[in-house]
């Protein structure tokens, strides 16, 4: 082969190659928007008034009362904790859209979306009809998000882990433990009682019965000056008890 039918050959090559390249990254666009699907809820977020979640083993219910919300399982209801919920709600309303990872249910099981381990999540509004119904199966092998599909659809994306784990959560995640659900400010306490008894590490109980008045100059017992500090942390801490469930 002479000297230019190989120059001719490599220039031939050449010109190829660039226009393989150029095909790709106009192509490469068009395929990423490809996996990505936009996401609806149905109804607004906002007429939200019943949230069910149940999963192999448990069911639990959320629903509005009032301004408040309450949960509740086959053990009967309690109050919820509906900073909890609310922040659960504007978690749905930004998602827009989500990366597909499966056009089809035959699918679905390996991704944790078959009925053995998958968890539902079953939006009602204020009549008590489910306008959405979305199951979240495994997490990603990243962890950062979790497999998920709604229930009438065929597709499967993947959920921020962030929003998933709120469907995977524990009932007792959603129960209001706070001992006082409308604690006062320190600067409103103006005296703090104790009384009862506490167990000691080395056995036996000690008798606790104690006035704690707050004064212009800060805290007293019996007459006594306290250092304001102390006090003030020991009323922060006794107004944001939480309880066990």
């Amino acid at each position: 082969m002479s000297y230019k039918t190989k120059a001719r050959a490599l220039i031939a090559l050449n010109a190829a190659l660039v226009i393989a390249l150029v095909l790709g990254a106009v192509a490469a666009p068009g395929r990423r928007a490809a996996s990505i699907i936009k996401l609806s809820f149905g109804s607004g977020l906002e007429r939200i008034a019943g949230i069910r979640v149940s999963a192999p083993g448990l069911a639990f219910d959320l629903q509005k009362r009032g301004e408040g919300w309450t949960v509740s399982d086959a053990g009967g209801g309690l109050p919820a904790d509906s900073v909890r919920i609310e922040g659960f709600i504007s978690a749905l309303a930004a998602l827009s859209s989500a990366e597909r990872v499966a056009s089809s249910r035959a699918s679905w099981a390996e991704l944790g979306l078959g009925e053995d381990r998958v968890s539902r999540l079953s939006l009602k509004d204020f009549s008590g009809k489910t306008f959405a119904e979305l199951l979240v199966g495994d997490y990603t092998p990243s962890g950062s998000g979790a497999y998920a599909a709604f229930v009438d659809g065929q597709e499967a994306w993947a959920l921020p882990a962030g929003t998933a784990s709120y469907v995977k959560a524990a009932l007792d995640s959603w129960v209001d433990l706070r001992v006082f659900p409308n604690a006062p400010t320190v600067q409103d306490i103006q005296e703090i009682r104790i009384r009862g008894s506490l167990e000691l590490d080395e056995g036996g109980l000690r008798k606790l019965d104690y006035t704690l008045r707050r004064s212009a100059s800060g805290w007293q017992l019996d007459g006594q000056a306290l250092d304001p500090l102390r006090v003030d942390a020991m009323a922060r801490g006794l107004a944001s008890l939480r309880a066990a469930y």
